[in-house]
């Protein structure tokens, strides 16, 4: 079993939450609450962290181009976008300019920024709209909207 998130998991869950799991990778414990706190540790190895939500900016040099909320760790969630670009696995605006980077491996014109963390979903909705208007990202960015949420391809922005 990988520790990486350990030191978090921890602070987050506390430390009997990890000696469930620890029982249960290590001893062979198949109790219900060793078996969930496994599984909550595996999604939060995953980066499936939906007790907390950061609201978080995308940057193209030193500006603000868009603005995100994800209940998924930050490095999870620009994993996420990285990948998006890599595989052209959809054509949102972000993706697409990101795609023109000079290394895809590094993207080093880009970068990712938390703005906020916190635990109430209906606020950081709300968060996210309010520094999605604050940074302008709908017009002097790649936001498509105010709000989260997919688009289809007819809302969306035409990059050069």
């Amino acid at each position: 079993m990988r520790n990486k998130y350990k030191s978090e998991f921890v602070q987050e869950h506390g430390q009997p939450e990890w000696d469930l799991v620890n029982s249960y990778v290590n001893k062979g414990d198949r109790s219900l609450a060793a078996r969930n706190a496994c599984k909550l540790y595996q999604r939060y190895q995953k980066g499936l962290n939906k007790s907390l939500w950061t609201i978080y900016s995308i940057l193209e040099g030193n500006d603000v181009v868009y603005v995100g909320r994800t209940g998924k760790t930050l490095e999870a969630r620009w994993s996420h976008h990285k990948t998006a670009v890599r595989t052209a696995a959809d054509t949102q605006p972000l993706h697409k300019a990101m795609s023109n980077t000079k290394d895809l491996d590094t993207f080093p014109e880009w970068s990712i920024k938390a703005l906020i963390v916190m635990n109430d979903l209906t606020a950081a909705i709300q968060k996210e709209k309010d520094k999605i208007v604050e940074h302008d990202t709908v017009t002097c960015g790649y936001n498509v909207r105010v709000g989260s949420g997919n688009s289809n391809k007819q809302h969306l922005k035409a990059i050069p």
